[in-house]
């Protein structure tokens, strides 16, 4: 059954015989159309609500054929997009945010907690991102020889700690100098590297 044998069942006054499996339900959300199987839109409790049999009458449609829902469409894209996989596409945090609210609209509350934790890591992320780390020369080993942007360091266990170059400099050395016996030497220079912490995996 289609929408459109839907909506006519409606002004006929029968009784909608639906088949869920087989069930295409056609939807116009914000003026953008879609199409998916009602078995697909019934995972949110809001459209196991809104298709149940006894309120569909109440329901507008447009040119009998769709049903309307005053929400945004290109939104509605990530919403469907979950409900058939079950993953969600978006990483942007503003998109996130207002995702979310559409997840709660449409009374999908593991969304709504795929959503935080999606916006938590991300946060993660950014915060690590933005990390600045001096480190002197000699952490490199014979292994990062071959390596320009990136910098690896062993760290404890399994995991290797991945750092971008952002520069070299040359700092003066403010400890007891070896070379001239003195203090605050202002003829030695010791190298630093400044290094960002990153995901970035070397292979």
């Amino acid at each position: 059954m289609t929408t459109s044998d839907l909506s006519q069942a409606i002004v006929n006054n029968e009784t909608p015989n639906f088949e869920p499996e087989s069930t295409i339900v056609k939807l116009n959300v914000g003026g953008r159309s879609f199409s998916t199987f009602k078995s697909t839109l019934v995972k949110s409790k809001y459209f196991e609500n809104l298709l149940n049999e006894d309120v569909m009458a109440s329901k507008a449609l447009v040119n009998t054929d769709e049903i309307f829902i005053d929400r945004s469409g290109n939104l509605f894209r990530d919403i469907l997009y979950y409900l058939r996989t079950g993953t969600v596409t978006a990483n942007n945090s503003k998109r996130l945010t207002s995702l979310q609210k559409e997840a709660e609209f449409y009374q999908m509350q593991e969304l709504e907690n795929l959503i935080v934790r999606s916006k938590k890591q991300a946060t993660q992320e950014a915060n690590r991102n933005n990390n600045i780390i001096v480190y002197d020369l000699d952490i490199l080993g014979a292994s990062n020889d071959y390596i320009t942007n990136y910098i690896v360091r062993k760290s404890f266990g399994s995991k290797d700690d991945v750092y971008q170059l952002l520069g070299i400099i040359d700092v003066l050395i403010s400890y007891y100098c070896q070379s001239h016996r003195k203090h605050g030497c202002t003829e030695c220079f010791k190298k630093k590297l400044i290094l960002r912490p990153c995901n970035k995996r070397l292979v």
